[in-house]
């Protein structure tokens, strides 16, 4: 570094003490905040996750499994097209079920996070939505009454 440069870092830091902030204190939070990882964010957030045991696996199973790409990020860092670009990986491999489902259990991280002080902003919310469709459903044999007939349509016994 040039000598002028470090004389204007310098001034620079100098006036911020004049006017009472603390530069090594801002320096501590960035730096402790660039450590936040998602990862660690989603640590947390498990932690405190007092749902019933089947919707806490689900949970846990979409932000382990389909949320991996982001774990080592620092979560302010985390931009919209960040999950996007997930999110359009998942529907394509996954379904777009899945990908709703997921997109909802990150929305809910960044919010605990932003409720918590944890993160700045929610870069899921402005997030497409996929259209889900309805598996078509086929009845078994098994399961059709003895005439071949479904059971809905079946005339009452009396």
């Amino acid at each position: 570094m040039k000598p002028a440069r470090a004389r204007e870092i310098a001034s620079e830091l100098h006036a911020k003490v004049r006017l009472g902030g603390d530069p090594a204190a801002e320096k501590r939070r960035s730096v402790r905040r660039s450590q936040d990882t998602f990862g660690y964010i989603i640590e947390r957030f498990v932690e405190q996750y007092k749902k019933r045991p089947r919707t806490r696996d689900e949970v846990v199973r979409h932000l382990n499994k389909y949320a991996a790409p982001l774990h080592s990020m620092p979560v302010d860092s985390i931009t919209l097209r960040d999950v996007a670009d997930l999110l359009t990986k998942l529907d394509k491999s996954s379904g777009s079920t899945t990908t709703n489902r997921v997109r909802s259990t990150l929305s809910a991280v960044f919010s605990w996070a932003m409720r918590e002080g944890l993160a700045f902003s929610n870069p899921v919310v402005n997030t497409n939505k996929r259209d889900e469709h309805p598996r078509d459903r086929v009845l078994r044999t098994t399961r059709l009454g003895v005439s071949g007939t479904p059971p809905a349509m079946m005339p009452l016994a009396r």
